[in-house]
């Protein structure tokens, strides 16, 4: 009679954790690529997305949607980078926990270190 509160309350630490995880993962790519973009060390500046979404945690989730914008070209000028990603569940059970369409996002600015040689981009899917 108690097995099925036990495995609900596992399951439940270990979705919450996932998702926990997720958002984590989110949050350090998104500082990760404005601090490469800052320094203007992007391998592919033509495609920025490339690159935010190889350091991304996320994998197989085309939902990913990737942002990096500046406000200019000089340097000391601000740039931005948001990393919005849809949250999943691991086992499916707490889906009606969380609600279909929550989204994990980040936005992070700083400031241009060098002269960026990369094409802003807005809201691109992860290859």
């Amino acid at each position: 009679m108690i097995a099925p509160l036990l495995f609900l309350l596992l399951f439940g630490i270990i979705e919450f954790a996932w998702l926990f995880a997720s958002n984590l993962d989110v949050r350090q790519g998104a500082r990760e690529a404005v601090r490469v973009a800052a320094t203007d060390r992007l391998p592919n500046p033509g495609t920025p997305e490339i690159d935010i979404c190889d350091g991304l945690n996320l994998v197989d989730r085309p939902s990913t949607l990737v942002s990096i914008t500046r406000a200019g070209n000089n340097v000391g000028d601000a740039i931005t980078v948001t990393v919005d990603a849809e949250a999943e569940t691991i086992t499916g059970l707490l889906d009606w926990a969380v609600p279909a369409g929550t989204r994990l996002a980040s936005t992070v600015n700083l400031r241009q270190e060098q002269t960026p040689t990369w094409a802003p981009i807005t809201n691109v899917p992860c290859p």
